[in-house]
């Protein structure tokens, strides 16, 4: 439900509830003027006037509980994931074939140097031989299993990997660690430092599985303490050795006779055959015709997974054929599909061609749809609401069945409560009839964008109202969202026109939960993408939104410098506009220009006070909530010219229009601006204490962790320089305190202040006064 009509139900219950008042007062009036039934009045008005007013107030009364009842925020419709942080540990359940010199290198570099990389080229094994390792820390080094926290860091775009960011959030989140906000050293490093403190210390493992790149863990592995717990064990492709030379294990290809262990494993030979074959290979080694190990010098080049994706297919078809002629017509379908790809989608290319004829034309689809969407790791609502709205030919199946068969092949992953179709299938499903793909892109990608862009609408309008469930649907569902605007999945043509209005709904969406978390990396790289997608699409409106969203950004990454470049790049796209719209467009590029103006360590002056006469100007043409922020805008840069009753004035007004407009971001901004401006004035720092404390407690309720962040520290430097603020704090009344227990009371503030900044570039300030803080304590 939409805000104009939220509006008008919070009016007619107000209505209503006067309706229950007069009632109320009325029947006291009929009991206290009894002495007055005596006249004509009494005697001929009395008896009727109770009972009308009776069913007055009944109907109101079941009138506003319906009213409550229908402006309740709706439940999303689809059953939600399960929110396990991190993968249980469970203990490898197959043996390591091979790999005894990795498993000694690595637990030696554990040991010493408390952070081990296991790199080697894809599907190589990594993640098998990471697992023993951290087994063997378990069962000879102390390491507690309840301890263990596995991250499995694979990307949910279907051609990108995480970047830093993006990797940090992933787990550092499940440690009560704020995320951090762009890529710079010094975020990384205070998350990194967190991150160390908050985990339990002896016989903790962070396990981070699955890495694409060196930039994911280089910050985690130069923080990472060396012969101490916690332990790292991390496992990945081959560059991420870069991140720390010192503390990598190579795993390398294994040799073939390894190959055939692992094999024979897969599909066992009868015992006694079995023992006369082992008993002629020590005899005289590896037969040259031997037809298995033909097949596994030629497909898989080492990889372990590669020999088990086999074994797998031919114990399929032993069904139908003995193993030795599956393996001789296996290996002439590899020969005949050349060198051109990795072993595994190799194997994968040759394989599908059998199984494709087992598929039905449902499950067929369905699998070519997964793979032509810009991600992966979906739920199964997702998968649902393709199916449902995709008229397939002829119809049939449901999800749940469909994804069934598809996983029983091994075609498709599932992993809490998340489908993927691995990279080394997707490939050969991409490399189809064009035209057969272009067909099941037009109806599958439109059905994702616009089931997204649903539940994007909903979350993002509760984030005021229920907001932990909605900040963990934003955390659990941001990386689903962000590749649908990264280069090369952003649409074209006729598939652009198709989504391009769902995708603007998702990154409005995205916008409101990027800038509520100071999220300026997310927040420019979707904004980056909008706006390619705009000027494909020749929309000037949304263009000049876009450009406006990536000044943000870059304002909030303290690039003030590359900000206003692109505000002017927005003025000329707006100029394309006219109407209503056009004015929206200029309110928000000066509500930005008015933010840079203020950003900077010493604010311009001329800047300013263009953007206030700006604002001013107007004012008229926004509607309720542009006008809340106008005035706080306003307010604000009243302030910086030193013009504090000015300032005030608008900023009451703010407050009152922003709580009209049920803007509780809004209205805890202005609070939080007026304390600022009485902080200003002689004898009133206990007065702007108290506009803290309000402002404070409506940012930690909708849970906007920046704005609680700064309320914490203006009342953590009051508390330095006024004791009756301390006072205020530690027992709620303005009573001063001694030194020391003011200074307590400071730093405890500053401290929560500086954990609630953890992933934001600037802390110098509360940095300072944490440390006139502690000195003062000290003293």
């Amino acid at each position: 439900m939409g805000r104009p009509e939220r509006r008008l139900l919070t009016r007619v219950k107000l209505l209503l509830f006067g309706a229950v008042t007069w009632f109320v007062a009325t029947l006291l009036s009929e009991q206290l003027g009894a002495e007055a039934g005596e006249s004509w009045w009494g005697t001929t008005v009395g008896p009727l006037l109770l009972p009308v007013l009776t069913g007055v107030a009944v109907l109101a009364g079941v009138g506003w509980l319906v009213l409550v009842l229908l402006d309740r925020p709706r439940e999303p419709t689809e059953p939600e994931p399960p929110r396990i942080e991190h993968l249980p540990w469970h203990a490898p359940s197959e043996p390591l074939f091979g790999r005894s010199d990795e498993l000694e290198q690595a637990r030696d570099r554990v040991l010493r140097l408390g952070a081990v990389v296991l790199a080697g080229v894809r599907d190589i094994g990594t993640s098998a031989v990471a697992e023993h390792v951290t087994q063997r820390l378990v069962e000879k080094d102390g390491g507690d299993p309840s301890r263990i926290f596995r991250f499995d860091l694979r990307s949910r775009s279907t051609s990108e990997p995480y970047d830093a960011v993006q990797t940090a959030a992933r787990f550092v989140t499940a440690f009560g660690v704020d995320e951090p906000s762009d890529s710079t050293d010094e975020v990384l490093d205070r998350a990194a430092e967190q991150l160390l403190d908050k985990m339990p210390g002896q016989g903790a493992i962070l396990f981070l599985d699955n890495v694409s790149t060196p930039e994911q863990v280089a910050w985690l592995l130069r923080r990472w303490p060396t012969g101490t717990w916690p332990r790292l064990v991390v496992a990945g492709e081959t560059a991420v050795g870069d991140a720390a030379e010192s503390r990598v294990v190579p795993v390398l290809e294994l040799p073939l006779v390894h190959l055939r262990e692992i094999w024979e494993r897969e599909v066992p030979e009868p015992a006694a055959r079995q023992r006369i074959l082992d008993l002629l290979r020590r005899l005289r080694g590896p037969r040259q015709d031997d037809p298995v190990d033909a097949l596994l010098a030629a497909s898989c080049a080492g990889r372990p997974g590669a020999v088990k994706t086999l074994a797998r297919e031919i114990r399929r078809l032993s069904a139908v054929e003995s193993a030795e002629e599956s393996v001789r017509r296996m290996l002439v379908q590899l020969r005949a599909k050349g060198q051109v790809h990795g072993p595994l989608e190799r194997v994968w290319t040759a394989i599908l061609d059998n199984i494709r004829d087992g598929l039905t034309v449902q499950e067929a689809w369905l699998l070519r749809a997964l793979a032509e969407l810009p991600v992966t790791g979906i739920t199964w609502g997702t998968v649902d609401a393709i199916v449902r709205t995709c008229a397939m030919s002829p119809p049939g199946g449901n999800a749940t069945e469909l994804l069934e068969a598809l996983r029983l092949r091994n075609l498709v992953r599932e992993q809490d409560g998340r489908y993927r179709v691995p990279q080394e299938i997707r490939g050969p499903l991409l490399r189809t009839e064009p035209a057969q793909r272009r067909a099941v892109a037009l109806c599958a990608v439109p059905a994702l964008v616009r089931y997204f862009a649903g539940f994007v609408e909903e979350w993002a309008g509760r984030l005021d109202v229920d907001t932990t469930k909605a900040r963990d649907w934003f955390r659990d569902s941001e990386p689903s969202l962000r590749p649908l605007f990264q280069g090369q999945h952003r649409p074209e043509g006729e598939l652009l026109a198709l989504v391009f209005d769902h995708l603007c709904v998702i990154a409005d969406g995205l916008n409101s939960w990027y800038v509520r978390e100071q999220q300026s990396r997310g927040l420019l790289e979707v904004s980056q993408g909008l706006y390619e997608l705009a000027l494909a699409n020749r929309r000037e409106d949304v263009a000049a939104v876009a450009v406006q969203r990536i000044a943000a950004a870059h304002r909030l990454a303290r690039r003030p410098g590359d900000a206003l470049p692109w505000l002017d790049i927005a003025r000329s796209h707006a100029m394309a506009v006219h109407g209503p719209v056009r004015t929206q467009l200029d309110i928000r590029e000066w509500v930005e220009r008015a933010l840079l103006a203020a950003a900077g360590p010493e604010p311009d002056s001329a800047a300013i006070g263009a953007a206030m006469t700006a604002l001013e100007a107007l004012r008229a043409g926004a509607d309720r909530p542009e006008q809340a922020v106008m005035l706080v805008n306003l307010g604000m840069l009243a302030i910086l010219q030193k013009q504090p009753d000015e300032a005030l004035e608008c900023l009451r007004e703010a407050e009152k229009v922003a709580r009209d407009a049920r803007d509780a971001g809004s209205e805890a901004h202005s609070v939080e601006l007026q304390g600022t401006a009485l902080a200003t004035q002689d004898g009133t720092l206990v007065e702007a204490a108290r506009c803290w404390q309000r402002a404070r407690t409506v940012f930690r309720r909708i849970g906007e962790d920046p704005g609680e962040a700064r309320c914490l520290q203006h009342l953590g430097a009051a508390a330095l320089c006024e004791p009756g603020v301390a006072g205020l704090v530690r027992v709620g009344r303005p009573v001063p305190l001694p030194g020391p227990d003011a200074a307590a009371v400071a730093l405890a503030l500053l401290e929560r202040a500086k954990e609630l900044r953890t992933g934001q570039p600037d802390t110098e300030l509360v940095d300072h006064y944490l440390d006139q803080a502690r000195r003062a304590l000290k003293s």
